[in-house]
């Protein structure tokens, strides 16, 4: 388990989680926040996420704020949307609680080709409609056998997502979630 106090960690790459590693903090203000060099280095999948499983087992991503710094990056890069702000990616067991995302500019939390996941009790605001498009909130993508709950979501595009591209989508529970 890792554990990061209040305070605002600025990252100038993208953060990948390991098997069995828990990234938690201590609610809305630990903040890991996007820096002014974080698009100088692609993810292995492309584009720029925060924090990513990378095709680890058994995550958690809890209690903290993702700023992928939107407002200030110019985020309308060729591979934006080939990655997100908070991505379960490749993953088997992936927990996403209580994590607030802030200033995107690509989907704000996203399970790809991921498998027994849950996204709960996380909040997703979006200032920047006007700046970039597609700015989903929580996004499903060849992923099956989770649970989307108890999420208030306010994006500047779809609130809740599921699609396929290459795998199907399947016995994924939406419930309880506040779409503005």
């Amino acid at each position: 388990i890792v554990t990061l106090p209040a305070g605002t960690f600025v990252v100038n790459d993208y953060l990948a989680l390991r098997d069995n590693v828990e990234l938690t903090g201590v609610g809305p203000a630990t903040v890991i926040k996007a820096g002014p060099h974080f698009l100088g280095t692609e993810a292995p999948a492309g584009g720029y996420p925060l924090i990513t499983t990378a095709g680890a087992v058994n995550t958690t991503i809890a209690n903290l704020t993702a700023d992928q710094s939107g407002g200030i990056l110019n985020g309308n890069t060729p591979g934006r949307l080939l990655s997100y702000v908070v991505e379960g990616r490749e993953s088997n067991d992936v927990v996403v609680n209580n994590v607030y995302v802030r200033n995107p500019f690509t989907y704000s939390i996203a399970m790809v080709g991921s498998r027994n996941f849950c996204i709960e009790n996380s909040n997703v605001q979006v200032t920047d409609s006007d700046r970039y498009s597609q700015l989903d909130g929580i996004h499903i993508l060849d992923s099956s056998y989770g649970e989307v709950i108890n999420n208030v979501i306010q994006s500047g595009d779809d609130g809740l997502v599921a699609h396929t591209i290459g795998s199907s989508v399947h016995d994924v529970l939406y419930a309880h979630n506040n779409v503005h």
